[in-house]
Order: structure tokens, then sequence, then C-alpha cells
């Protein structure tokens, strides 16, 4: 169970820059293929920065 409050995903694709950039705050994230397949969930204190981390290493595409 997360320690994080339950809400309403924001979704964003940092291949096109659409939906809402993650803030810099505390939360859950999930990462997910070309084809809508789940690929990992985490949980992080800074949603922003852990995406540029991801994408940084590959475990994301950034384009």
């Amino acid at each position: 169970m997360s320690t994080y409050k339950a809400g309403r995903p924001s979704k964003y694709n940092p291949t096109t820059k659409k939906g809402v950039e993650p803030a810099k705050c505390a939360g859950e994230y999930r990462i997910r293929n070309a084809e809508g397949a789940l690929t990992y969930i985490g949980e992080t204190n800074n949603l922003k920065r852990r995406m540029q981390q991801h994408c940084y290493n590959g475990k994301m595409s950034n384009g």
C-alpha cells in the first residue's frame, strides 16, 4: 500500500511534451511502453527530478 494519497494521476509524455509536466512533489508514478502496457511503478519525493533521471538513464524515451 502506498504512503501517498489516492488521486487521479496526471499523464505526461516526455517524448512529445504533451500533458501536465510533473511537479516537484512526492508521488507515485507509472511508466508505460508504446503499446500502453505497464513496465514500471515507483515512488519518489520529487516526481519531476525522477522523470528526468529515467529519461537520462534510458528507462523512458526522451525523444
